[in-house]
Formats: structure tokens, sequence, C-alpha cells
């Protein structure tokens, strides 16, 4: 029963240390136009990870205007993926939104969920 005890303690201390060591600290992405992709960075305790989207595999840009007062402008890729690029709790990003829509060369598409699930703003 003890050896029970102190294995189920050493599962739980494990997989507490796994998620504390694997949660992201910060999140970061950055336009970069020259390079013509968008660069993330991920900051763990054990280090920076980096990722890269490519403009060439966006397929068009979303501006998301949330119900509860968040912004987002995310990139879709051409396989459908979701990559956030920029996120706001209250301030407008509609212009930023256009400035990367005329950076990437990629339509943009605005979803205003303040007016109902899924109603396209125009």
């Amino acid at each position: 029963m003890l050896l029970a005890a102190v294995a189920f303690m050493t599962v739980v201390g494990s997989a507490t240390f796994l998620f504390v060591v694997t949660r992201p600290l910060e999140r970061h992405a950055q336009v970069d136009g020259p390079s013509r992709s968008v660069v993330y960075i991920t900051q763990y305790r054990s280090g920076p990870e980096t990722k890269r989207l490519n403009f060439d595999d966006i397929a068009s840009l979303e501006y998301r205007i949330n119900a509860n007062g968040t912004h987002e402008v995310n990139a879709i890729s051409l396989t459908g993926e979701r990559w956030a690029i920029h996120e706001a709790t209250s301030q407008s990003l509609e212009n930023e939104a256009r400035d990367y829509e005329r950076m990437m060369g990629k339509p943009l598409i605005t979803i205003d969920d303040t007016r109902g699930i899924g109603k396209a703003a125009k």
C-alpha cells in the first residue's frame, strides 16, 4: 500500500513538473516584410522556440471582433490552420489588419461576432 502511494505521488509530481516546464511563458508574432513571413517566437523555461509561416503559405487574413470585446488578426493557412498574428483586449486592430493585408497581398475577411455568431461585416 505504501509503495502504491509513493508511485502515485511520483506520477502526479512528474506530470505537474512536465506541465510547468512545457507551458509557454510568452508568445510573440512578428510580421517580417523583407523575409515575407510571420515569425512566431514562444518562450519556454527551457529557452525560445521559433516557427515561421511564409506569406506564400497564407490563403487569407481574418480580422475578428469577438463578443467579449477582444480583437484578433489571424492568418489562415492554405491547409485551413488559423495562426494568431495580433491580439488586443479592447482596442480595434482594423488598421493593423489593413496594413497586414497590404503587406502580404492577401484578402482580408472581417468577422464581427458582436452582432451575432458568425455574421461577417462588410
